[in-house]
């Protein structure tokens, strides 16, 4: 599904943004994880784009209106030592646990998630902004403690629009390599 989705975006948005026949892009996505965070880098943030969260209560795709969104927050590792792991929580809790169990006990685990993430729990595009932010700002702070050409092991659990900007964020020249992990119960 990646070299499809590379595909199909070449053919269909990148090419219509080099001709100028598209200056906005309204973002309406479902997909996997992994599939969301690399339509993000694929978009990049030159083009000006409105990532939008589809709402299981109510319904809807509209960002609700003068609702209390939860603010991200950032949780370091104690040591910069292991392997380093990032994960993303605002649809649900991670438990580091899950984590270690692949990148062993001494990982360094850094967390960007919600005081109580739920999978409706992005509510505003002034919320998307504010993790953007974080986001670039968590990004450069992981790059400063490790080489550029170290792999990151991105885990996301993330609300649709969060994954997308997630990806978006990304400067491919400038950032870490990731490797990106989708929880998949059948395979283990």
């Amino acid at each position: 599904e990646t070299e499809n989705l590379r595909r199909k975006f070449e053919k269909r948005v990148s090419e219509r943004l080099a001709l100028g026949e598209v200056d906005h892009l309204s973002v309406f996505s479902l997909a996997p994880q992994p599939l969301l965070v690399l339509l993000g880098t694929l978009l990049g943030d030159i083009v000006p784009s409105d990532v939008y969260q589809r709402h299981r209560e109510p319904p809807t795709w509209k960002w609700p209106r003068n609702l209390a969104t939860q603010d991200f927050e950032l949780r370091e590792p104690v040591t910069t030592s292991g392997t380093p792991a990032l994960i993303l929580a605002s649809s649900a809790t991670v438990v580091e646990e899950r984590i270690t169990s692949l990148l062993g006990r001494d990982a360094s685990i850094w967390m960007v998630t919600l005081p109580t993430p739920h999978n409706d729990a992005m509510k505003s595009r002034e919320q998307l902004s504010r993790l953007r932010s974080l986001l670039r700002f968590v990004f450069d702070r992981i790059k400063a403690a490790y080489s550029q050409s170290t792999v990151l092991h991105v885990f996301p659990a993330a609300a649709i629009s969060a994954a997308v900007e997630f990806g978006r964020v990304r400067m491919p020249k400038a950032d870490m390599p990731w490797l990106i992990y989708d929880q998949v119960n059948a395979r283990g």
